[in-house]
């Protein structure tokens, strides 16, 4: 039995780190709300978990307004977000594979709490993103990295929403050879450019024999490692959304014990990331969820 825990709507399998393949099963489908909300209903985790049958998940997390755990994010590079799409009081994911299941489970969620979201948005796992590459992130995968990474000693952790706005039209105009360098990968299985498996680990410190870095001192792949970084891992899920040809592309969540994991990152990456250049951020928030959202997973 393994005493590692997972949220209640990410996806099992996917939050522990194992692997995410569309084509082996349906697609992993999402829809997140963020709300105003000056208190919860009585019950509402409960309730919120009745709605999770077949494979479709919930999980929620409290802004700083109701969780007095956090405090909201700083303004960051590269943001054009509408008041509304920024911070929050409530953040409520479902997940799972059947569309109708999903938008029900939405509607249900808008009842329990008497009111509709702030702003929503819906997401989907794919083999590739809008870019054209496969994304092999690093995230903990040991008992010991979710511990010291993930969750807080009373068994909750911080989620921090952002939905970024890719400009892949601009983007794919680059050659290949330009989008690798951007990206430090190879477009077509994942490969770093330092070399190895298709998406395997980056090799940060492989040069060329005359002393050049493989990977780009501006690659994305380098800056938003953690250890180029300076800041710990956090548990990142990606979510490809589409909204029409003028607004498409990533609806990321990350989940971390310490804020600053991702505040960090996020400011090396507006340092130097050549990858920011095709990112506009639209919406943004951070969320205390608490450990009662995590169940124990049950033995394999």
């Amino acid at each position: 039995m393994t005493s590692r825990r997972t949220l209640l709507g990410a996806g099992l399998a996917c939050l522990l780190g194992t692997a995410c393949a569309p084509a082996s099963g349906p697609a992993l489908l999402t829809r997140l709300m963020v709300f105003q909300a000056d208190r919860l209903p009585t019950g509402f985790a409960e309730r919120l978990a009745r709605l999770a049958t077949g494979d479709l998940t919930a999980m929620y997390g409290l802004g700083p307004r109701l969780s007095g755990e956090i405090a909201e994010l700083p303004a960051f590079a590269r943001e054009h977000i509408a008041p509304e799409c920024r911070g929050g009081d409530l953040l409520v994911q479902v997940s799972g594979s059947d569309r109708t299941a999903l938008s029900r489970a939405a509607t249900d969620v808008n009842a329990l709490l008497g009111r509709r979201p702030r702003w929503v948005q819906d997401g989907f796992r794919s083999g590739r993103n809008l870019l054209g590459f496969h994304d092999p992130i690093v995230n903990p995968a040991t008992e010991a990295e979710f511990r010291s990474e993930v969750w807080r000693p009373d068994g909750s952790t911080v989620a921090v929403v952002r939905r970024l706005r890719l400009d892949a039209d601009r983007f794919l105009a680059l050659t290949v050879e330009e989008q690798e360098r951007v990206v430090g990968r190879r477009r077509d299985d994942g490969a770093p450019l330092s070399g190895g498996p298709p998406r395997g680990l980056a090799d940060l410190h492989a040069k060329t024999p005359d002393g050049q870095w493989l990977i780009p001192a501006d690659a994305h792949v380098r800056r938003a490692h953690a250890l180029a970084s300076g800041s710990g891992m956090m548990l990142r899920r990606g979510f490809t959304y589409d909204n029409g040809p003028a607004d498409r592309g990533l609806l990321f969540v990350s989940y971390q014990r310490d804020p600053r994991t991702f505040t960090a990152t996020q400011a090396r990456l507006d340092e130097g990331d050549a990858l920011m250049a095709y990112v506009t951020t639209t919406a943004s928030g951070i969320f205390w969820v608490p450990s009662a959202v995590r169940p124990a997973v049950p033995p394999a």
